[in-house]
């Protein structure tokens, strides 16, 4: 196509891979395969070597070609190479995306109902629970990816057709230059304008091939979601916690006990080291005070005493959460013993309404233990960070 053949002459190399697949994928914003894109890609790549290796005196541009210009065409080959590289990338998840949409909507189809006969456990209705939640998250979030690349690709097509015409344009000036003095600006002008109008197909093949692969993440999540939804319904109101099932639960919960407590234990042991850490610190920046004392000493004094400070604050900080994230264990075993008393009540409507009312709470304290959970990494890896930036001041002094 008239876009490949531009990008070949900008390059001034031989392009045997420029065949008619890699053409199309130049030219289309919506190449038609994976390897239409690995062709293009590779023809991307080749041109971008040879304007690379042209620096900023490329053989190909005329005397007196500003600086501006040329490093334009180089960054506008990389942007190129990097729109090839992200639509193989997005092709071939949208694939994977496909054969997932294909899997669930099987898989909904085929379901005809559980094998056991009720009661049903809890923990088979609160992983369902937790699964179409994450369905409709994922279904969600999908949908507003498609409207987004949708509104992207819409923006994006005036400026193609705007590139595509200065393109034209741009040839046209070249053919007529042709044989004059003014043909190597004009064709340099005709290459760079082509470049142009390749980046922007490629960029709008890119968001046309994350729609198509957002809409089959989006079937996937309907297709599952109407599943947990279909399977959540046949479980109805006859469900049980069996002893079997609650210990289960209780031993898991103790077993994040234990450890909750051994690192409760170790914190307390950091912190307290941390704290006497800081106070020698702050000892010796006192030691280096007064207007006898030498500058460089007491700011390297005051880096170590600042930085003990937080390496304190923060072991500190680790302490109070271990204590939380114990608090939250303990509620959520009462929590889940509640719930075991609530759903064998004998009385159906009295069971079901209790046993809602404990999966509400139980679904805020794991909210708030996940979130401790997020708080004791955050706090470790800041930990390590300035207990590494203290034992290097320290070391330099």
């Amino acid at each position: 196509c008239a876009c490949a053949a531009s990008l070949a002459a900008s390059a001034q190399v031989p392009l045997p891979g420029a065949n008619k697949a890699a053409a199309r994928a130049v030219a289309s914003a919506a190449p038609l395969s994976v390897e239409d894109v690995r062709q293009a890609l590779a023809t991307a790549r080749a041109q971008l070597e040879a304007v690379e290796a042209g620096g900023e005196t490329p053989s190909d541009a005329p005397p007196g070609t500003p600086l501006a210009e040329i490093l334009e065409r180089l960054t506008l080959s990389r942007t190129l190479v990097s729109a090839y590289e992200k639509q193989l990338n997005a092709l071939e998840k949208g694939e994977a995306a496909r054969k997932r949409q294909a899997e669930a909507q099987r898989e909904n189809e085929a379901w005809r109902g559980f094998e056991q006969s009720p009661p049903h456990s809890v923990l088979l209705v609160d992983q369902l629970r937790d699964e179409l939640l994450a369905a409709r998250n994922q279904l969600t979030s999908a949908q507003a990816t498609v409207s987004l690349f949708q509104r992207l690709d819409a923006d994006i097509g005036s400026r193609l057709k705007s590139a595509q015409a200065a393109a034209r344009l741009a040839a046209e000036g070249a053919d007529r230059a042709r044989g004059t003095p003014a043909f190597p600006k004009r064709e340099w002008e005709n290459r760079t304008a082509a470049l142009r109008a390749a980046v922007e197909g490629a960029v709008q093949g890119l968001l046309q091939v994350g729609v198509r692969g957002a809409q089959a993440e989006a079937g996937a999540a309907a297709a599952l979601s109407e599943l947990y939804e279909r399977k959540l319904n046949a479980l109805g109101n006859d469900v049980e916690l069996s002893r079997a099932d609650l210990d289960r639960v209780l031993a898991e919960i103790e077993a994040r006990r234990r450890t909750a407590e051994r690192d409760l234990e170790r914190a307390n042991r950091a912190s307290a080291a941390a704290s006497d850490l800081a106070s020698k610190a702050q000892l010796r920046l006192a030691g280096t005070a007064g207007p006898a004392g030498d500058p460089d000493l007491q700011a390297q004094r005051e880096r170590e005493a600042a930085t003990a400070r937080e390496v304190a604050a923060t072991a500190s900080q680790r302490v109070f959460l271990l204590r939380e994230y114990l608090l939250q264990l303990d509620s959520e075993k009462a929590a889940w013993e509640a719930r075991a008393i609530s759903v064998n009540l004998h009385d159906p409507v009295r069971a079901r309404a209790a046993y809602d009312r404990l999966t509400h709470s139980l679904g805020g304290l794991k909210a708030t233990k996940q979130y401790l959970e997020q708080q004791l990494i955050a706090i470790d890896g800041r930990l390590r960070d300035e207990e590494a930036l203290l034992d290097r001041l320290l070391v330099q002094h």
